[in-house]
């Protein structure tokens, strides 16, 4: 395999990405120095640890997000997790792959709601009012003010809508009417809903906002919003998908526990190769080392 990671073509790709009992210095090294394509390889190997994880992550390229989406163990590291969910919001094709993972936490899939499909938005409604603890833990609306906002629909006036809403969810305005422009009104109902409107009042402001009316009759849009979901559970999924700290600290926190034990099995490794290494006559504990020692093998 050194012969291969020495040639810096199609052959160290495969190597990087396949080959067995390669150091971990060597692939710590690609992910962190090596190219995108090298790095894209270290990526596809079903076992990573977590500094190589978070390496890759660093890297901050959608198809290595894409990779490790596909192949991480979820429930380890968290922090890697949480980072790319969060891109996952504004990457359709990544938070596809997560939300077909059988092992995602409810509370993460909530976060993708917005990119999930017409069922998995319906099962989402559904589950979350099985979810007591997310509810008895609902975020609370900074000021709502609902006077503003129906004021605003009284006199139809779509910019005073978007600034009381934005207030009300402590959320910056250019960013908040991305995501409640969304064609199928979903978006728009959650954050209506959450803020305690009626539902006429709802579908008053979503043909405001411009949402079709065809549209929010889609499986998933904002009828179902309507009809699936209460002011408490709308306010915890819209919560979700702004992307609220208070959903990813207890999923960290949950993963961290069910983690430690992995994470002490990881460290035990390390010393024991350690040791090996530390009695070894010429410890190679660098790539360069790793490609010396092979040509004198060789020569």
């Amino acid at each position: 395999a050194y012969a291969f990671l020495a040639r810096g073509d199609a052959s160290t790709r495969v190597a990087l990405a396949g080959a067995e009992h390669l150091p971990q210095s060597i692939i710590h090294h690609r992910a962190l120095h090596g190219s995108v394509d090298e790095a894209r390889a270290i990526a596809s190997r079903p076992e990573l640890d977590e500094i190589t994880i978070a390496a890759l992550v660093d890297r901050h390229d959608p198809m290595i997000d894409r990779l490790l989406a596909e192949t991480m163990t979820l429930a380890h590291p968290w922090r890697a997790i949480r980072t790319l969910i969060r891109r996952a919001q504004n990457d359709k094709i990544l938070a596809r792959i997560f939300l077909d993972r059988d092992d995602l936490a409810f509370e993460q899939r909530l976060q993708l709601f917005e990119a999930a499909s017409p069922a998995q938005r319906t099962a989402m409604m559904i589950e979350i009012h099985d979810h007591t603890e997310l509810l008895l833990d609902a975020p609370v609306v900074k000021d709502i003010g609902l006077t503003t906002i129906r004021g605003a629909l009284k006199h139809d006036d779509l910019e005073s809508l978007f600034d009381a809403l934005a207030h009300a969810f402590d959320y910056k305005l250019h960013e908040l009417i991305i995501r409640l422009s969304h064609p199928d009104g979903a978006m728009s109902t959650l954050a209506l809903l959450a803020s305690g409107l009626s539902p006429a009042e709802i579908r008053h402001a979503n043909r405001l906002i411009g949402i079709d009316a065809c549209a929010s009759l889609r499986p998933g849009g904002a009828e179902d919003v309507i009809e699936q979901l209460t002011q408490e559970t709308a306010l915890v999924l819209f919560h979700a998908l702004l992307g609220q700290d208070r959903m990813n600290d207890r999923v960290s926190r949950q993963k961290a526990r069910e983690g430690q034990e992995n994470r002490q099995e990881n460290r035990q490794e390390i010393r024991q190769e350690n040791k090996t290494d530390n009695a070894a006559p010429a410890p190679i504990t660098t790539e360069a080392d790793h490609v010396t020692a092979f040509v004198k093998n060789v020569a």
